[in-house]
């Protein structure tokens, strides 16, 4: 009959693309990355799922905002007119009333040491984003933190023994290097500046995967020290280069954030006055300062999770081909079904 077309029985059949259906290389290119090539994959990364990429930081930033408001609320100090009149800053006497206050700087301590632990964990867990974004999946919030208990128990007694030595062993530089500077009347700073740079750069690189993969290959919290000391041979200089790029990177979003903090910090001084803080206004730009600081140091936090996360994706594909693998896992899905779930892609990207 004219105008009919018989369908060829032989065509094959193409049921509709899903949604969620894997597309490997979509987001970043699945092989070996150059340093250009790392940020914009982190950035790529931020873009698709931004609501584990930023949200993940910005829980851990708001919790620690938490924790510093309570503190100040429930702990009585002199560190409390600090936070609401900007102009205490040039009163000595509070400024050492604060100093002795033994209670107050032992707690700040203790919360410090806990809001640590919450940016680095929060760091830590987009590798999550980061691997399933190579297959062109995106990350829900949820998904991000839906760990199981035991990788919560070893990334928490990773990252508190990592932290606690970091101190240590910056405490005990500190105190050598400004040795080094007063005997050679700060000429020794031409050196013990760069040395730090440099130490600093070679201990992040060298820790950098442990945590990453405590959190994508169900790692222990003192294997994965040897597992990222083994994704770093052959592969120090390259990823120290990018480590130190990426911490140049977050250095200036800090800075940059330094400004609007600095606007909201002397607006607060001016309408405390001369005659104490403003009950009204002064306490709410305070409180809108820390807001604003941590706020960027999520965006920052975001940026070096992503970062850290690439460099280590990268690595593997280096050394253990992960593009093939994570290309396998993907052709075993086809056009019209499910995803693989999160617990299914783990299996493609966990070590050999």
């Amino acid at each position: 009959m004219v105008g009919t077309h018989t369908r060829d029985s032989r065509a094959p059949t193409r049921a509709p693309v899903s949604e969620e259906a894997p597309q490997p290389g979509s987001v970043y290119p699945l092989r070996p990355l150059g340093l250009n090539e790392t940020f914009s994959a982190a950035m790529a990364v931020i873009r698709h799922s931004p609501k584990a990429a930023l949200g993940v930081p910005f829980a851990a930033g708001a919790a620690t905002l938490l924790l510093t408001l309570l503190t100040s609320l429930v702990l009585p100090s002199p560190m409390n007119r600090l936070l609401a009149d900007p102009a205490a800053y040039d009163d000595q006497e509070l400024a050492l009333a604060v100093m002795a206050d033994g209670a107050f700087l032992a707690v700040s301590m203790i919360i410090g040491f806990f809001a640590s632990l919450l940016w680095l964990a929060a760091a830590a867990l987009l590798i999550t984003p980061a691997l399933r974004s190579g297959l062109g999946l995106r990350t829900s919030f949820g998904q991000t933190l839906r760990q199981p208990p035991a990788v919560w128990g070893r990334l928490a007694l990773h990252l508190g023994l990592l932290t606690i030595l970091l101190f240590l062993v910056a405490l005990i530089g500190t105190f050598v290097a400004v040795l080094i500077i007063a005997i050679t009347m700060f000429i020794g700073a031409l050196f013990v500046v760069p040395a730090a740079l440099l130490g600093t750069a070679w201990g992040i690189t060298a820790l950098i995967h442990a945590p990453l993969v405590i959190v994508s290959e169900r790692r222990g919290a003192f294997s994965a020290i040897s597992r990222s000391l083994q994704l770093n041979r052959g592969l120090w200089w390259r990823n120290m280069g990018a480590v130190s790029l990426l911490m140049i990177m977050v250095l200036v979003i800090a800075t940059a954030a330094a400004f609007p903090v600095g606007l909201l910090t002397g607006f607060a001084g001016a309408e405390s006055g001369a005659e104490g803080p403003d009950e009204g206004i002064a306490p709410w730009m305070m409180i809108g300062m820390h807001v604003v600081e941590n706020a960027v140091s999520a965006v920052g936090m975001a940026l070096a999770g992503a970062g850290a996360a690439m460099i280590h994706i990268s690595s593997r594909i280096r050394q253990e081909a992960l593009d093939v693998r994570l290309s396998r896992a993907a052709a075993r899905t086809h056009h019209g079904e499910a995803a693989p779930s999160p617990a299914e892609l783990a299996h493609a990207w966990r070590a050999p």
